[in-house]
């Protein structure tokens, strides 16, 4: 949050494989477009409003599976998307965050 008004910075796709029956985690990529982006863009505004503790930085997970988009979490802290943040968009991220406490 900005101001409490949401802005949403970029998507990331999490990679995710399995290896020996274990689900491995190796990290995230910058995606400039998704599928369904201006449905998810105004139902994470929606959701935002909805949860007026939600303030500064925080990112909120999801799939997508068949056409449809599922919510799973928030993350109310600053999540591993942030380093794709600091490389692909322009603004002072860390300056941002801290004017926002």
């Amino acid at each position: 949050l900005i101001n409490k008004k949401t802005k949403i910075l970029n998507f990331n796709k999490q990679i995710i494989f399995y290896k020996k029956n274990k689900i491995i985690f190796s990290g995230t990529k910058f995606i400039k477009k998704i599928p369904l982006q201006n449905s998810i863009k105004n139902k994470i505004k929606f959701i935002s409003k909805k949860m007026p503790g939600l303030n500064s930085f925080f990112g909120i997970d999801f799939i997508i599976f068949k056409k449809k988009y599922y919510f799973l979490e928030i993350n109310p802290r600053i999540t591993t998307s942030y380093k794709n943040i600091k490389k692909n968009i322009k603004i002072k991220t860390a300056k941002k965050i801290l004017n926002t406490l």
